[in-house]
């Protein structure tokens, strides 16, 4: 019986070790890349790892077993890596989904960078270090950090030759774009030109990432150098190049036909050659409008009907307009109206409708300011993560020093003694210090919770505000404006009843333009009615209901676990540095504290 038995349960182990086996042969899309290099893996190995951006769980999960599968019965350190690398980054895909990369994720791609590096596989330390600098840069937005690695990247591609890694022009592309994010025009076009430079037979691929170096180095020349003559040559070597190769290399080169008639045509404006540029403008739309990328449109509509109203030709102008602004907001590239509106401003003006080309005018000079802040907080962004960076190496380096001189001092017992007590007293001063600190901050919350449940002030309440803002009011302020008060008084009452009934300040795009839309009055009067009637300016009051709503939502139970980030988008700001800079400035502390500090 117990040979029975026996025989049975070694029956059963054959079939639990075998099947795994036979169904990795059958199913297993990674089995027939075990005897190949990753050249010859590229395409299969690629398609996997993009699968894992739009697979649900259930399926990545499979393709991760069958991974490991392949890991296992290779026993290669090779496939152990790469099995460990696409874990990591069925991880990551997860958790760019929810728009987030947690340190673990981090700390898991850099010991697999290190563990290629010990291991002598560079095509997947490359890979890894790739996705953290992506991760970095798209997710986590730590731009200093993205940078750093992006150095260490380089230099790992230094080493390598494209037959080992095939990603290798992506790579330079990817950097390239980095800098140039950033405005670094002369390092974004030295990895440009690494990219060009580098030796070898390419594939049709590969040679799609030529189309973008040449467009940017072709930008880079007439921003950096005025020199629109290499300009030029670069922008025609693409033309060149979008002619080449199969149908689908064609196909994609015609998109960057479009892309470079419009940047030629630019050259042209900026020669003052304006009729060389119109048919460049016109090639470059009927591409992009068939290739339905309304950003793009956006842009070249915006530059041709100007073009167009330079000639006088009205009509053109403003159909060209029109299509803009639909493409505008099909795309929703809101930072296209710095272009728009000062054209638009112009061609009222050219039709004899002074009061809209003024309206134009004023929100033209609102959204070049909203562009310039834009650009300029992701500079500063940059720049405290390189100050925070800098004063972390300085801590390290004086932690070394410390550490070095403390084992010096460990031979004495009583310096020992005395370090006890002095770091004992330090510790006792920092918990007095901490603890008053919490209190200070629990005061802060405690007034922001009692703020955030009184009601708004109502006309009434603003009554002896207003009366003293309008003695110390130059009377030649509003020359153009001869609304009285009750007039005023009814148009802020209108403001306050969208605001507490309709909460329209949770909208993202809520400004005086669209607000004066909504109202049917001017601009200007709506302006002036909010800061006579109200006693605020109009981005202070739509604020203070903003941060009322943060609070109300950080004091509810329910929401505990909601992101700030999440929390500031639902509260109407359009984004996470704006909500941290006007909650700090009504309440005194950042969204975080408050939170940590609520009783």
């Amino acid at each position: 019986m117990k040979q029975i038995r026996f025989a049975l349960l070694l029956v059963f182990c054959q079939i639990f070790f075998l099947m795994p086996c036979l169904a990795m042969d059958e199913e297993n899309p990674f089995a027939k890349m075990i005897d190949r290099s990753y050249p010859e893996n590229w395409v299969e190995l690629t398609t996997q790892y993009t699968q894992l951006s739009y697979t649900d769980s259930l399926q990545g999960l499979r393709l991760t077993q069958q991974i490991r599968e392949v890991a296992q019965q290779t026993g290669s350190d090779y496939w152990q890596l790469e099995a460990d690398f696409f874990r990591v980054n069925y991880n990551h895909r997860e958790e760019v989904r929810n728009a987030a990369t947690t340190q673990e994720t981090m700390l898991q791609l850099e010991e697999i960078a290190q563990q290629a590096l010990l291991r002598h596989h560079p095509g997947i330390r490359i890979r890894a270090l790739e996705t953290i600098m992506r991760a970095y840069r798209d997710i986590l937005q730590n731009y200093e950090m993205a940078f750093e690695y992006s150095r260490i990247l380089a230099d790992e591609l230094e080493q390598v030759d494209a037959s080992i890694y095939i990603d290798k022009l992506q790579a330079y592309r990817i950097i390239g774009d980095l800098y140039y994010m950033f405005g670094d025009l002369e390092g974004a076009a030295f990895y440009y030109a690494k990219l060009l430079d580098d030796k070898g037979k390419k594939t049709e691929q590969e040679m799609l990432h030529h189309f973008p170096a040449y467009c940017n180095l072709g930008l880079i020349a007439r921003k950096k150098d005025n020199d629109i003559a290499t300009s030029d040559s670069l922008y025609n070597r693409v033309l060149y190049l979008a002619e080449q190769g199969n149908e689908t290399y064609r196909r994609q080169g015609r998109v960057w036909k479009g892309i470079i008639y419009s940047q030629l045509g630019d050259n042209r404006y900026f020669e003052n050659d304006y009729e060389s540029a119109i048919p460049l403008y016109q090639q470059s739309l009927e591409i992009m409008v068939d290739y339905n990328d309304p950003h793009f449109v956006a842009g070249t509509s915006i530059r041709l009907a100007n073009l167009y109203l330079l000639k006088g030709e009205l009509k053109a102008c403003k159909s060209l307009l029109d299509q803009a602004r639909t493409c505008i907001d099909q795309s929703y590239q809101q930072r296209r109206y710095h272009e728009l509106f000062p054209v638009l401003s112009k061609y009222y003006a050219a039709i004899g409708d002074r009061s809209a080309s003024m309206a134009y005018l004023d929100s033209a000079m609102i959204a070049q300011e909203a562009y310039n802040k834009q650009f300029s907080s992701l500079q500063l962004l940059r720049a405290e993560q390189r100050n925070f960076k800098l004063e972390q190496i300085a801590r390290e380096e004086e932690l070394h020093t410390e550490q070095v001189r403390s084992r010096g001092y460990r031979l004495l017992s009583q310096a020992i003694l005395a370090g006890f007590v002095i770091a004992l007293g330090l510790l006792l001063y920092i918990l007095y210090i901490y603890r008053k600190k919490q209190a200070a901050y629990r005061e802060l919350v405690r007034r922001a919770q009692a703020w955030a449940v009184e009601r708004p002030a109502t006309l009434r309440e603003a009554a002896t505000a207003n009366a003293a803002w309008c003695e110390n009011t130059d009377d030649d302020e509003y020359p153009e404006i001869d609304n009285d008060d009750e007039s005023d008084q009814q148009i802020a009452q209108a403001v306050i009843t969208l605001m507490d009934a309709e909460k329209i300040f949770l909208a993202h795009d809520l400004t005086l333009d669209t607000l004066a839309l909504r109202l049917k009055v001017n601009r200007s009067y709506l302006s002036k009615a909010i800061n006579q009637s109200i006693g605020k300016k109009f981005t202070d009051y739509v604020n203070e209901y903003r941060i009322r709503e943060a609070i109300h939502r950080l004091n509810d139970p329910l929401l505990q676990s909601q992101s700030l980030e999440g929390l500031a988008a639902e509260c109407g700001f359009n984004d996470r540095i704006s909500f941290y800079r006007v909650f700090k400035k009504i309440t005194g502390l950042s969204p975080s504290e408050y939170r940590k500090n609520m009783r």
